[in-house]
């Protein structure tokens, strides 16, 4: 996972996000800034993704599908 701060307002956000001034954020910063995330293993991601939303009483999410080159 990565995840950082934008350091510069000056940027287009629909530009990639490798070419602006990136500032890396470790998990625990996340964690003070409330980020919550989960690592999930296996191959029933969906089922496992399903459970975390009712358990949180989530009513809306999204799917992100990412395919390395």
């Amino acid at each position: 996972m990565r995840a950082y701060f934008y350091d510069d307002n000056d940027y287009d956000p629909r530009e990639p996000h490798e070419q602006v001034p990136l500032t890396p954020v470790t998990p625990e910063e996340l964690r003070n800034l409330g980020v919550l995330y989960w690592r999930l293993d296996g191959d029933d991601h969906l089922a496992q993704v399903d459970k975390i939303a009712k358990e949180r009483i989530y009513k809306n999410r999204d799917e992100v599908s990412i395919i390395h080159p």
